[in-house]
């Protein structure tokens, strides 16, 4: 079985990486595309059209993982700063296929970010997303820097943009429950439940810098 190939390939990949703490990523990555293959694998019940879907989806995070890997060794293999002689034609070759590896590498992060699109988000919250995506695509790979340093720059506006968006979106749910509300003219206490939601709700944001109607 198709299916079956992909993940024993797919399981081995993942044994070589997920005690090495440098692949802890990727590894979490491919570890759900292997369990989301192996329900279908077991469902008795799945059609052709699914067991294909699995399929390719599961070839799809190996390719990836594999090169991301690949990235993360070539990084991992460069001389540090205080190693680098210009002169060294063979040191430049490296840090120049390095570099090239870094802007895949890049690219794979910006794909990543533009899936955290949600059909419901707000203008703000896609500013977010949009803003991520230019700030990682103007991260050059620098020679000056440790190789670690270089790929937590990009790991760090991940990072952020996570904690921005998870605020943003608990604010703007916030701005949805107020926008519910009737006019203040036209407020009874029939609304009084839903008045107290809303500021339940706005009192349990944890960054209130994203909404400031009860300020």
């Amino acid at each position: 079985m198709i299916l079956n190939d992909a993940i024993t390939a797919a399981e081995t990949l993942y044994n070589s990486i997920t005690d090495n703490d440098d692949y802890t990523d990727i590894a979490s990555t491919l570890k759900t595309k292997i369990d989301a293959a192996q329900a279908v694998a077991d469902n008795d019940d799945a059609d052709q059209d699914t067991v294909d879907e699995a399929t390719t989806a599961l070839n799809t995070a190996l390719t990836e993982v594999a090169a991301i890997k690949t990235v993360i060794d070539e990084i991992k293999n460069l001389p540090g700063s205080d190693e680098v002689n210009p002169s060294d034609s063979n040191q430049k070759a490296a840090i120049n296929k390095a570099s090239e590896d870094f802007d895949a590498y890049k690219d794979t992060k910006k794909t990543d970010v533009e899936t955290m699109k949600d059909a419901g988000d707000t203008t703000e919250a896609n500013a977010l997303i949009t803003a991520a995506k230019d700030e990682i695509d103007g991260v050059s790979f620098d020679p000056s820097k440790t190789l670690d340093e270089n790929k937590a720059v990009i790991d760090d506006i991940i990072k952020q943009l996570t904690t921005d968006l998870s605020n943003q979106r608990a604010a703007d749910a916030v701005s949805a429950k107020i926008n519910a509300l009737p006019p203040a003219s036209d407020v009874t206490t029939n609304d009084k439940v839903a008045i107290n939601e809303a500021r339940d709700a706005y009192d349990d944001l944890t960054a209130k810098k994203y909404y400031a109607a009860f300020e």
